[in-house]
């Protein structure tokens, strides 16, 4: 009998499955049905059962996209914050941890606004887009992708959000805390590479 290596007994937990989803354009119905295939793929995502509810947060796997430098930060907001006065790339996603019972929070990342406004208990991204969000929020994690004209908005276990916000790639991110406590705001670049 040679040697041999023990192996760790499988998990007891089966992995929280990935999914994705088709963005679909808002064109009027006769427009859509001659053109079918007008969106994009999401981010893939991780959905998972929250106090009896589907809720999802972004794919562990989408940190690997991030540059090893970020653009900005971490920087806490109190106020009106300018974390990057210009960029350029078409792909970037910004985090940070927010805390509170009412008030709101924005980022205008390029063409984009993204709110989280307790307040009103919504999450938003331009004008359309929202989603509820029940308070107080407690050092939760707020994950903001853009790739190019697609808005992707995490606030994991509480609410998602993705809509199509047209401009011109790249510009200015800022960010304006008024009542949420908001830490460690960051920017990364997230160059085109496959993640295996």
């Amino acid at each position: 009998m040679g040697p041999y290596t023990r192996q760790p007994p499988p998990s007891t937990r089966p992995a929280a499955p990935r999914c994705g989803g088709w963005i679909q354009e808002n064109l009027p119905l006769l427009v859509q049905l001659q053109l079918p295939r007008v969106g994009a793929l999401s981010l893939p995502r991780v959905a998972e059962l929250v106090e009896g509810r589907l809720a999802l947060r972004p794919a562990p796997e989408l940190v690997a996209l991030r540059e090893r430098n970020p653009l900005a930060g971490p920087v806490d907001v109190a106020g009106r914050v300018t974390l990057v006065d210009t960029y350029r790339e078409p792909r970037i996603e910004v985090a940070a941890r927010i805390t509170g019972r009412s008030g709101s929070g924005k980022w205008d990342i390029g063409p984009a606004r993204v709110e989280v406004d307790l307040t009103r208990g919504a999450l938003s991204v331009g004008a359309g887009a929202q989603a509820p969000v029940n308070g107080p929020l407690r050092d939760a994690e707020l994950r903001i992708f853009v790739d190019g004209s697609i808005v992707e908005v995490f606030l994991p276990g509480r609410a998602s959000v993705t809509a199509r916000c047209y401009g011109p790639p790249g510009g200015s991110v800022v960010a304006e805390s008024a009542g949420l406590a908001v830490h460690g705001c960051t920017v990364w670049r997230m160059p085109t590479r496959s993640v295996t």
